[in-house]
């Protein structure tokens, strides 16, 4: 009788449990897959850095994923939404994915997919007016991390109306070129308990880095803004930049205490 009971609790516990479904994606490092959702995007978690992710500038609900390089293993991506419905893709290369274009905007009713604009977004002339002032600024090395001959710094950290701005230095003393593939800011906890997996979302940059190769003694400068955020005190802010092919990478990290120094840009 009670080995009946405790099957049929069991049994009661399993139905009661909502399994959410999850989204077969292919994606190749030549084509861009797009992936749009009813309402605007609140965070991406990726399984692997081989997942590049960007939302473009001045839509809210539209990510766009590519690989970083070829036939990576298989992994998966998460995506939550404002109205708080979680998405989950399991993520796998191919070099022509069947369908490069998502859209999840019937579960609404909508006959037809759309962007939705965000609100307040600066657009690119104040963007680029605000790099160029940065540029201006003497440079002061914020804080930096080096490896493997390369050196990466933030020169300014700095926040306007807008957005918040990382003033990005890479230097490169080696003789062999370095050819960037990414730049990626996420969060992740500081601390985690032993055997559980590193949890980290990304911030996506109003515009995407516009990278180049950094050859012998030269030196790349970027000027990234986002959406102002911060960050909880458990956490970090990683800036990760990764070479074509897995190759070199410099990780910078930043306390929630560096992320509220940035300074204020007219």
């Amino acid at each position: 009788m009670q080995l009946f009971l405790s099957l049929l609790i069991c049994s009661l516990c399993v139905q009661a449990q909502s399994i959410l479904p999850t989204y077969p994606l292919s994606i190749s490092s030549t084509k861009t897959s797009n992936l749009l959702f009813p309402y605007p995007i609140r965070s991406v978690d990726r399984g692997s850095s081989h997942i590049l992710a960007q939302k473009p500038k001045g839509a809210a609900n539209l990510l766009q994923l590519k690989a970083s390089r070829p036939h990576f293993a298989p992994t998966n991506v998460t995506v939550v939404t404002s109205d708080g419905r979680l998405y989950c893709f399991t993520v796998t290369y191919a070099d022509s994915p069947l369908a490069l274009s998502l859209s999840f905007q019937a579960d609404t009713g909508e006959t037809a997919a759309k962007v939705e604009t965000a609100d307040r977004l600066p657009d690119d002339d104040f963007l680029a007016n605000q790099a160029s002032l940065l540029r201006t600024r003497r440079v002061n090395h914020f804080h930096q991390v080096r490896n493997e001959q390369l050196t990466l710094a933030i020169c300014h950290l700095a926040i306007d109306s807008l957005a918040l701005w990382f003033d990005l230095s890479l230097y490169n003393r080696s003789h062999i070129p370095f050819q960037p593939a990414f730049v990626r800011f996420f969060v992740q906890d500081r601390h985690r308990p032993k055997r559980t997996a590193i949890q980290s979302i990304e911030q996506i940059p109003l515009q995407p880095p516009a990278l180049s190769v950094v050859g012998f003694h030269e030196r790349l400068n970027l000027a990234i803004p986002f959406l102002p955020f911060s960050i909880a005190s458990t956490q970090q802010l990683v800036i990760q930049v990764g070479e074509q092919r897995g190759g070199r990478t410099l990780r910078l990290r930043l306390s929630p205490r560096q992320l509220l120094s940035a300074t204020p840009l007219p």
